[in-house]
């Protein structure tokens, strides 16, 4: 269920398509996250650089592990899962999305 009204992917059209078409490369599909920016899909460059700002000062271990203990705090089970699946991969799934990604992070890619 979802708790924002959201452009689904077969009703995209103009720079909300683009932005979904850019994930379903990028993940093999459209993660929810990025259907929440279906409405304003030009905030979706301000929270990338966000994140890849906060991202620079992190390993990829560092910072799924603040995530994680964020959904957490926050009785985010979707989140929770998202960023511990990661972690529990070693990063394969992070690696492997890295290599189309526009916001390479400043620190190696594994998970230490």
């Amino acid at each position: 269920m979802t708790f924002l009204r959201t452009i689904p992917p077969a009703d995209a059209a103009g720079p909300v398509r683009e932005m979904y078409e850019q994930a379903q490369n990028r993940f093999g599909y459209v993660p929810n996250w990025t259907q929440a920016f279906s409405l304003r899909p030009e905030m979706l460059d301000g929270w990338a650089s966000l994140l890849r700002s906060v991202q620079s000062h992190l390993t990829v271990r560092q910072y799924e592990f603040a995530t994680l203990a964020a959904a957490r705090a926050l009785k985010s089970s979707y989140c929770a899962l998202a960023h511990g699946s990661v972690l529990a991969d070693g990063g394969d799934r992070y690696r492997r999305s890295r290599h189309s990604s526009r916001a390479p992070r400043a620190r190696g890619d594994a998970i230490r």
